[in-house]
């Protein structure tokens, strides 16, 4: 029977190895983990994250799963990875997240699932989650270093960092382009970005310093097809040396094309599960 713990650096290697086998198998959305330095650097970002680790009976790392908290009681999980499945490895480990979770106050606990992954989704219901059909189905992709591909000028866009002032026009861009976003813009503005056009906010995003993640990728439907979101989404990968992700709705044709025409690949179409 395997032995759950609490994740160590020493463990690194192995729950790295885990997540590349979980991703070449387009298995589920967190993590992407391809070297130890990606995966100290997002478990040591700002926020309260907790992740275990199951070890079989020679003590070698064969699962691990984790969670972080969102400002609204929601837990995001990572995993649950396995080595092999049929060893009840994946309930362990999900079993003791989710009471980790409601020791810290989780109320709801969301996962993305790869939406190639049928035996993962026949998981997800048999340990109580729901496809939560109000959030869209999501492409993730990543942009590797040196690999951004050239762009126009973007007809004349400014791109810059939020102020506190844009607030009310993010919150409608991503009404416009996002609607049902579970996030309020106000719990992540310090991280967003801005493109400007013809002196009005026309496009934004909001960027993780600290996981190197694009998300809330919108661009005003009256300005689309003026290279402005290209421009946007270039000049904040443009600046990062690390491996950059984004997630965009799967059934939004221009931001899809958006992030290939740039250069981004290893995609994974994922939709989101829950549990209450």
């Amino acid at each position: 029977m395997a032995t759950i713990r609490p994740l160590i650096p020493a463990d690194w290697p192995a729950v790295v190895a885990l997540a590349e086998a979980a991703a070449a198998g387009r298995l589920v959305g967190r993590p992407l983990w391809e070297t130890e330095a990606e995966a100290a650097t997002e478990l040591a970002a700002p926020g309260h994250r907790v992740f275990i680790v199951a070890d079989d009976d020679d003590g070698a790392v064969v699962g691990m799963a984790g969670f972080r908290l969102l400002p609204d009681g929601e837990a995001e999980v990572y995993g649950p990875l396995a080595a092999a499945e049929g060893h009840g490895i994946g309930a362990w480990l999900e079993a003791r997240l989710t009471t980790l979770a409601g020791l810290e106050g989780a109320a709801v606990l969301s996962m993305l699932v790869g939406l190639e992954n049928k035996s993962g989704q026949a998981w997800a219901e048999w340990r109580g989650y729901l496809r939560d059909t109000e959030a869209p189905e999501l492409l993730l992709a990543w942009l590797y270093p040196g690999e951004l591909l050239p762009v126009g000028d973007g007809g004349g866009g400014q791109v810059r960092r939020a102020l506190p002032a844009d607030l009310p026009r993010i919150e409608w861009l991503v009404q416009e382009c996002l609607p049902g976003g579970r996030h309020p813009v106000g719990s992540w503005l310090d991280q967003a970005w801005v493109v400007e056009s013809e002196g009005e906010v026309a496009g934004c995003l909001r960027f993780s310093p600290f996981t190197a993640q694009v998300d809330y990728l919108c661009v005003d439907p009256a300005r689309r097809r003026r290279g402005l979101g290209t421009l946007l989404l270039s000049e904040v990968c443009r600046h990062e040396s690390r491996k950059v992700g984004v997630a965009v709705p799967l059934d939004d044709a221009a931001p899809v094309a958006l992030v290939r025409r740039l250069g981004f690949r290893r995609e994974v179409p994922v939709a989101r599960w829950i549990r209450r």
